[in-house]
């Protein structure tokens, strides 16, 4: 949706195509350190969730809110995926749109049957890129929430990657970490293999006969 709206022809569509790109620029550990201060319990997201009469939960301290911090946290690199998405939309053929315009077909029939269709290669690539970097998260939780002052948040938080970690330099577990590595490559694989056996039927290719 971000990179449909950018398509359109708006005010200042150039500033918010920087200001949605730009966070995918900025190194993980300064935004860690940006997002520390904005999930504080009294930090700006609670403030304005205040505001609504909502009492915002302690992000970071909290177990069971950890991961949705993450979570928020993760959707401020969007930029790269909507950018490709842009990208997408400028080389769908604009006769395609032309045509449908003169049937009659409105702007929501336009996205759905001609702009949706065309980039789903996009949005597959978008999909296989952003499982595999779900399932390596590592750095997010071990900036975000030290295991050291808040175990019950960390356990929470704690993913495969970090628990890896752990047995390996934590507690030197090397073969059981070893273990741990080869199960996350063979989920990583499977849920690889499911995207791209599913995509048969939904991903849409201009070159392709069927």
């Amino acid at each position: 949706m971000l990179a449909n709206l950018l398509n359109k022809q708006v005010r200042a569509r150039k500033l918010l195509r920087t200001l949605i790109y730009l966070p995918t620029l900025v190194p993980l550990v300064a935004t860690a350190m940006i997002f520390r201060q904005v999930l504080a319990p009294n930090g700006p997201l609670n403030d304005g969730l205040g505001l609504f009469g909502v009492s915002g939960p302690s992000w970071l301290l909290d177990g069971d809110w950890a991961t949705p911090a993450l979570i928020v946290m993760s959707a401020w690199s969007a930029g790269a995926a909507t950018v490709l998405l842009l990208a997408a939309m400028k080389g769908i053929p604009k006769e395609l749109y032309e045509a449908a315009e003169v049937d009659g077909a409105s702007a929501v029939r336009q996205f759905w049957s001609i702009t949706l269709p065309h980039l789903t290669p996009i949005i597959f690539f978008n999909l296989i890129m952003g499982m595999i970097g779900a399932f390596q998260v590592f750095a997010q939780v071990y900036i975000l929430v030290p295991k050291g002052k808040l175990p019950a948040a960390y356990a929470g938080a704690e993913t495969m990657v970090p628990y890896l970690f752990d047995q390996a330099f934590g507690n030197y577990h090397m073969g059981y970490a070893s273990a741990i590595s080869w199960l996350l490559f063979l989920v990583v694989l499977v849920f690889t293999l499911i995207a791209f056996r599913t995509a048969r039927r939904w991903v849409f290719y201009e070159t392709e006969v069927k």
